[in-house]
């Protein structure tokens, strides 16, 4: 088992990087009381090849121990499969923990990035069928989308896009389609824009996915989601996988963030902000079929369902990561060492493992194979702050029993210490406060000087207005009290269950009258000026 200290990504000084998710502790109430009744449901389905149903013996039990000692995670839904099918399949605590409703086979889980997975195979699938070229200048289709001069396009293909080699990077895009909401095509086109060249090398981003949505839309004519539910989502039968999200639809998923020991619930994520790399709801059987035909070349049931090429593309190495040490190298436990069109390549324990996942306030999925091993794991969550590893680490569970014929009780012992030792480590000394609701503010800080309507162009407009005793600042789909945190500067929260967390919203200075301009520290710093009292 790695160290604590090694599985928590940093930056060359040690510090604590952005990218990944501050844990913090909740109360172990959520599976210790009320979630008896639902901590482990699911059965041992069947024997399926590559898989030894012995080495798989009381790991239902495993796990719930997993889940009851760190006491992170609300609900959770696990799949084991084979070559074959289902061999076991298991439901964790509640979808729901104030209504008191379990996870179930139906409930509906936010995917994350794993939807890059289906955005890329629907990309190589029509390429397949001859309605784009992979290796072709998306410039070619794309002649409207607007560009800086710096951005060197003519060269970009779409399966630059898909491997993360584009060498374009936008704030705007980033911000717009995973966080405050974008309304139609024209907009989305505006937001590119904001674009900036980067080295050609690989650089995990959304930015590319987006793009390559609008690419597929543009080669076949519908919308990109039309694309993924007619080449991948029909032909497979994954009827309960979408592309919205509501918690008011039965049976979703509710979002939790695990802090400072309790649960908190989080404001669902719109359907505004629902993409090509990031976009996507299901279950846990559909997710469980998507990688059974991934790793069994297109092939399920007996039926071939897509070119076995096409799948064999998908998950065979399109780029080499870089030499240096990177999260991306090394996440949770596993060596990653190259990146296919939507999977990562690398290896568990010396086995060669394809893996993607996906990660989101209030949410987290993982699947993975050993194509050797005839394996794979399918971990679906909702929690992604605190429990942001657990999954990883219930996929380990499983790989190692299928390694060791069995259950190492050693190896489970540590696995356990190693997560209890991250949850400090990662989580910093500070609570963080909550800023869904309003905080009284002093009356110098309550004045309505920063009251107004502040226009960041590409990145929308910010409202700040006084509601509930409290200052509330919008911005497109989020929404934030404010706290202080200097003179004329506050913490906004606009993206909790985030390790991005809180931002810093500073108003400029005015001699006499209200402030005409407002900096937000997304990016390298936004600056909106006012537009309206």
């Amino acid at each position: 088992m790695p160290r604590a200290h090694d599985m928590i990504p940093r930056n060359s000084a040690g510090s604590l990087t952005r990218p990944m998710v501050a844990i913090l502790i909740l109360s172990t109430s959520v599976f210790a009381t009320r979630g008896n009744s639902a901590v482990a449901q699911g059965q041992v389905l069947s024997s399926q090849e590559g898989v030894q149903t012995e080495s798989l013996a009381g790991l239902r039990d495993s796990v719930a121990v997993l889940l009851r000692r760190t006491a992170v995670a609300p609900g959770m839904a696990v799949a084991v499969v084979g070559r074959g099918g289902m061999a076991q399949e298991m439901f964790f605590g509640h979808r729901d923990v104030e209504a008191g409703l379990p996870v179930t086979a139906n409930t509906r889980f936010y995917i994350a990035s794993v939807t890059k997975s289906f955005t890329a195979a629907a990309a190589a699938l029509t390429a397949d069928e001859g309605g784009l070229e992979l290796d072709a200048p998306i410039i070619e289709s794309l002649p409207s989308v607007p560009f800086p001069r710096t951005i060197p396009i003519a060269t970009v293909s779409m399966r630059d896009l898909l491997r993360h080699t584009a060498g374009i990077s936008s704030p705007a895009v980033n911000f717009a389609t995973a966080y405050a909401g974008y309304d139609n095509g024209p907009e989305l086109m505006a937001l590119f824009s904001n674009s900036e060249p980067v080295t050609r090398r690989f650089r995990y981003t959304n930015v590319g996915y987006v793009l390559a949505g609008v690419a597929l839309e543009a080669a076949t004519g519908a919308d990109w989601r039309a694309a993924v539910r007619g080449r991948v989502l029909g032909p497979l039968g994954l009827l309960d996988t979408g592309f919205t999200l509501s918690v008011d639809e039965d049976p979703v998923a509710v979002p939790y963030a695990s802090e400072a020991g309790s649960t908190r619930r989080l404001r669902p994520k719109s359907d505004r902000v629902m993409h090509a790399a990031g976009g996507m709801v299901s279950t846990l059987p559909d997710m469980a079929r998507w990688l059974r035909v991934v790793m069994d070349e297109g092939t399920i049931d007996g039926r071939t369902v897509f070119p076995p090429a096409v799948m064999r593309e998908l998950v065979s190495s399109q780029v080499h990561l870089s030499g240096e040490p990177s999260v991306m190298e090394r996440f949770s436990g596993f060596q990653r060492s190259a990146y296919g069109l939507g999977w990562y390549l690398g290896s568990y324990r010396g086995e060669r493992l394809v893996q993607c996942s996906g990660s989101y306030a209030g949410y987290r999925a993982h699947l993975s194979f050993m194509p050797e091993q005839g394996v794979g794991v399918v971990v679906l969550q909702n929690e992604g702050k605190a429990g942001v590893f657990l999954p990883d680490f219930v996929a380990q569970e499983v790989y190692d029993r299928v390694l060791d014929g069995g259950p190492d009780e050693t190896r489970q012992t540590a696995r356990i210490e190693t997560y209890l030792e991250l949850i400090p480590a990662i989580r910093g000394e500070v609570a963080p406060t909550d800023l869904s609701r309003p905080l009284a503010l002093s009356d110098d800080a309550a004045t309505t000087v920063f009251e107004g309507i502040y226009d960041g162009g590409l990145f929308g407009r910010l409202h700040v207005e006084s509601r509930d005793g409290g200052l509330l600042a919008r911005l497109g789909e989020l929404e934030s009290f404010l706290e202080p945190a200097g003179e004329r500067s506050f913490r906004v929260d606009f993206t909790p269950g985030m390790v991005e967390g809180a931002m810093t919203l500073t108003f400029g200075s005015t001699a006499d009258g209200p402030s005409q301009t407002a900096e937000l520290s997304v990016a390298s710093g936004v600056i909106f000026t006012r537009v309206s009292p």
